[in-house]
């Protein structure tokens, strides 16, 4: 866990000081947590969850990430564009091609989302 709070907290740009704000400690206490010489506590934990703009607490915890409502949102868009793509190609107008070139904006999107 000690190696995901410091990976999160430099994913957001944060120092640890920053972080400790956040948390509820004292920078050396952030040190600790980080170095693994200390567990935080769920105090803590939530405090990072509630304040911390970004941070993801279930990724600290378990090492998975929670689904970003983004990706969610963008994966409805993409399935969606793609039911109007068949759509347009059955009528044979030509919509499809520029609902296909959306489709892969919408695509190189996600990618970033993914970053």
């Amino acid at each position: 866990m000690n190696e995901r709070i410091k990976e999160e907290r430099k994913r957001l740009g944060m120092s640890q000081k920053v972080c400790a704000l956040y948390g509820g400690v004292d920078e050396r206490t952030q040190r600790k947590y980080e170095q693994g010489e200390s567990t935080p506590d769920v105090d803590y934990l939530g405090k990072l969850h509630k304040f911390a703009p970004g941070i993801d607490v279930l990724y600290i915890l378990t090492g998975g990430r929670t689904p970003a409502p983004a990706r969610e949102a963008h994966q409805c868009f993409a399935q969606y564009l793609q039911t109007l793509i068949k759509a347009e190609q059955r009528k044979g107008t030509s919509n499809a091609l520029l609902l296909r070139d959306l489709l892969n904006i919408a695509q190189k999107v996600a990618l970033k989302l993914d970053d």
